[in-house]
């Protein structure tokens, strides 16, 4: 939160209801306009440190980990897909 000024997050009342509204506006694209929702939320994300979700979640740092922890099948069978 650092990059909106915020040294915490504030977490208040008024923040849940910002992120329920957030949820709720999704599902509704999701009902009304079904194939474009996910191209709205794209568009809403640009220029925002949300943009690139694996890179703001921290992803490949996850996955390093279990490359390091995880036994080498258990890492395999997990990430099958994304090697194909």
């Amino acid at each position: 939160m650092r990059v909106l000024g915020f040294d915490m997050l504030p977490l208040g009342n008024q923040t849940a209801r910002a992120a329920i509204l957030g949820i709720y506006r999704y599902l509704d694209d999701i009902r009304g306009k079904r194939g474009e929702a996910d191209h709205i939320l794209d568009a809403q994300c640009k220029g925002t440190p949300m943009a690139d979700w694996g890179e703001f979640t921290g992803f490949a740092e996850f996955r390093e980990l279990e490359r390091k922890y995880l036994p080498s099948e258990e890492f395999q069978r997990r990430h099958r897909k994304e090697q194909k």
